[in-house]
């Protein structure tokens, strides 16, 4: 009865988080009983709970030798096992637990444990096997309406170690209904690009190596930096596939090429959601029925998600330096989604014209007599070649004998985030200063070139406005309203700055709150200390 006692006990101070309070009942109850296998493993169950994985780990295995017997010992430790990145030892305790008999949820656990140690060591199909045998037990759970997070999470991978498309379907589906319905989706092999050219024949250059970036700091109020890019790489892949708007080459037998996407794929947009499961080898991406054949060897361009303009510059205009390693004239597939005069005006400073173009429909995959893939890798940080060839094409000399502003505030009015909070006292620091202020996304490519042509201040929240410093003349100081001065927060604008020849500056703005128009994070409103502010400009006079 005491013992009963001291039990529930452990259970309240569990059920109220006090984990420190239940491992000292537990402590204290095996002083009497030392050899009880079952308060050991509850012991284990505390410490586990409480993320004390290393005694777990060592309280489940007293439990194993004193109850050899007991699967739910053995699961135990298998989970703290595998909680320590111990693949083997789990996998092993894991399969001991299955023999022994659990119960449907600790069948599951055992073999998602099991699958995991498979693929530890290179044991594809064997992992896939394990979690391919749990579909039955997802599909239940769904039926009973089961649709919380842990349930979604294991039957994913479930449904793409089975090859079970219309079960993987529907949990995506489940998983982001603010997608609208993700379409008829294909469960796809993965490989790096440069690994599946070589096992299939097709020859991948090396178009510049991987290379170390050491860049110092452009002022006092910057930061050096040092980095390594990835190799660029440029492949011609007969037949060569793309579904628009899902922004990885497709191999022509299916296998999607991880490593050629703008953003790095374990990246999920909640409008396109795909399902990248890496251990087992595999990924499921939207795949609409419909299949269009264009016989023409075509440069792979795409166009971001949204049709995002920094993004466009950044990572898909540099793409564009395929077509001087092909040898012949290359028209370039990009989605039909992509409208507007800027990104065709952008193009044009590379030569292009809309016969160049191909118009893909996110209705259709697109397969192609040859699709040529330069990959430029992902573009944060900066590669300095990518950086240069972007100012070639945007950068223009002022026409001579033409009066211009020099100092521009880009404002985010219009976007309603990242707003200066005491924007009256900050207007009358522009106001004496001379600085224009401009609204980016009103101005045509054209009149950017133009206006930024000799520009010396650039001032502005962290964004995509200040991509507007490609358009800027060597020495243009770039100035960043910001909260603080990590890479999380903003490590390409000083980074491109450097590349530039251009002098960055960071100005701390800490005293912040939620933008009214929030989409992320990094939309906070802040007060800016126009008295330092006017400090730091008047260095620069």
């Amino acid at each position: 009865m005491t013992d009963n006692l001291r039990i529930s006990e452990i259970q309240a101070c569990v059920a109220a988080g006090n984990f420190a309070g239940a491992e000292a009942i537990c402590a204290d109850l095996l002083t009497q009983h030392a050899s009880n296998a079952a308060v050991w493993q509850m012991r284990g169950d505390v410490a586990l709970m409480a993320n004390n994985t290393t005694d777990a780990e060592a309280h489940y295995r007293w439990a194993t030798m004193l109850a050899p017997g007991s699967a739910a010992a053995w699961l135990g430790l298998a989970r703290s096992s595998a909680a320590n990145d111990r693949a083997a030892p789990a996998g092993t305790a894991a399969a001991r637990a299955l023999e022994l008999g659990l119960s449907e949820d600790g069948t599951a656990a055992a073999r998602e444990i099991m699958a995991h140690d498979f693929f530890a060591r290179g044991l594809l199909m064997e992992g896939r096997a394990q979690l391919a045998a749990l579909t039955p037990f997802y599909r239940a759970r769904l039926k009973e309406g089961r649709t919380d997070a842990e349930t979604l999470a294991g039957a994913l991978p479930a449904a793409l170690c089975a090859g079970n498309v219309a079960f993987a379907q529907r949990i995506l589906d489940l998983t982001y209904p603010q997608a609208g319905g993700v379409g008829p989706v294909a469960i796809a092999a993965i490989a790096k690009l440069q690994d599946w050219c070589e096992a299939n024949g097709v020859p991948c250059a090396v178009i510049d190596p991987p290379r170390k970036v050491k860049l110092a700091a452009t002022t006092p109020y910057s930061r050096a930096d040092s980095y390594k890019t990835p190799p660029v790489l440029y492949a011609q892949i007969p037949g060569g596939q793309m579904v628009p708007g899902w922004d990885y080459v497709i191999a022509p037998d299916g296998t999607v090429l991880e490593d050629t996407g703008y953003l790095k794929i374990v990246h999920v947009f909640n409008h396109l959601p795909h399902a990248y499961f890496p251990a087992a080898g595999l990924a499921a991406h939207k795949a609409p029925a419909r299949e269009v054949f264009v016989d023409e060897d075509v440069l792979w361009l795409g166009a971001p998600m949204h049709n995002h303009m920094g993004h466009f510059l950044i990572d898909f205009m540099p793409r564009l330096q395929g077509l001087a390693l092909a040898g012949k004239k290359l028209k370039v597939a990009i989605p039909d989604t992509l409208m507007g005069r800027k990104y065709f005006d952008t193009l044009a400073c590379a030569g292009l014209q809309e016969s160049d173009v191909i118009r893909c429909s996110p209705d259709a995959r697109y397969r192609f007599r040859t699709l040529h893939v330069y990959r430029h890798g992902i573009s944060m940080p900066p590669h300095p070649q990518h950086v240069a060839y972007l100012q070639g094409l945007l950068r223009k000399d002022p026409e001579p004998g033409k009066s211009r502003p020099k100092r521009f505030f880009f404002s985010r009015d219009r976007i309603a985030s990242r707003l200066v909070v005491n924007a009256g006292e900050f207007q009358k620091v522009l106001d004496d200063y001379g600085f224009v202020t401009v609204d980016m996304p009103t101005l045509s490519l054209a009149e950017q070139r133009e206006l930024f042509s000799e520009a010396e201040i650039m001032l502005g929240a962290i964004g995509t406005d200040l991509f507007a410093v490609y358009f800027a003349p060597q020495g243009c100081n770039v100035i960043t309203l910001q909260w603080d001065t990590t890479w999380k927060l903003d490590a390409y604008n000083p980074q491109t700055c450097a590349l530039l020849g251009l002098k960055h500056q960071f100005f701390l703005c800490p005293e912040t709150r939620a933008s009214r128009n929030s989409r992320s994070w990094l939309d906070l409103d802040f007060t800016v200390d126009c008295a330092a502010l006017r400090r730091r400009l008047d260095e620069l006079v």
